[in-house]
């Protein structure tokens, strides 16, 4: 016995499954919404690094170069956004992390060093011109 294989489509013109043709246009009410960007904004470029390293990394080519100074860098390169990609490691996201918290606590007890105070106060600085990504 020879079995016939099903054909796809119907004398319709639709799919076994009730699907439209492909050239039929969804009604208004299933089409997706437009969506524009707010007025008054306007497009923008931004320049990037998204394959970075800190000093997490262990081929850091680098030595003696402290978070701070790889925030430096990006700034002086003008870089808009930089993703951390270090090597198998979270470790310098979570060590910049860690310093701006720490150097924040202190503030808020009122027990900063004035160079704590100068070093926190860089750091928001420079978090305002760079946007960091984990990656």
């Amino acid at each position: 016995m020879t079995r016939r294989r099903k054909s796809n489509t119907s004398r319709q013109g639709q799919s076994a499954a009730g699907d439209r043709k492909p050239a039929d246009k969804p009604p208004a009410s299933e089409q997706p919404a437009q969506v524009a960007p707010p007025k008054g904004t306007q497009r923008q470029w931004y320049k990037a690094d998204l394959h970075t390293h800190t000093i997490a990394s262990r081929d850091y080519e680098q030595p003696g170069t402290t978070y701070l100074d790889y925030m430096r860098r990006a700034v002086e390169q003008g870089l808009d956004i930089v993703a951390i990609t270090d090597h198998n490691t979270a470790a310098g996201v979570g060590a910049i992390r860690r310093e701006i918290e720490w150097l924040t606590r202190l503030e808020k007890d009122n027990r900063l060093t004035d160079d704590e105070r100068a070093r926190l106060n860089e750091w928001r600085e420079l978090s305002e011109k760079v946007l960091v990504l984990p990656g």
